[in-house]
């Protein structure tokens, strides 16, 4: 699923953890710890050139994950935020 545009009520979080970042990937990954498989959904985010910047795993900021997750669904989603979040 690819989303077109942040919700604009997403964005304040978003800049204070990413303020370059202009695509936002969710990414549903499966993970197994103690022999129980189960699913993690890891936040990355992109700077304009591409570059990659400090992924989040849910335990670090589990609000932001699950507010991406109701807002535009399971699975992997990729959202442009090039006019919500602006290049310093």
């Amino acid at each position: 699923m690819n989303a077109d545009q942040l919700e604009l009520d997403l964005a304040p979080a978003l800049a204070r953890i990413f303020p370059t970042a202009q695509t936002i990937v969710l990414h549903e990954r499966l993970v197994r710890e103690r022999g129980l498989p189960h699913f993690e959904d890891h936040l990355f985010a992109y700077d304009v050139q591409g570059r990659p910047l400090l992924p989040l795993r849910p335990l670090e900021l589990p609000e932001l994950h699950d507010a991406l997750r109701q807002t535009y669904g399971g699975g992997y989603v990729v959202v442009q935020a090039p006019d919500i979040l602006p290049v310093p």
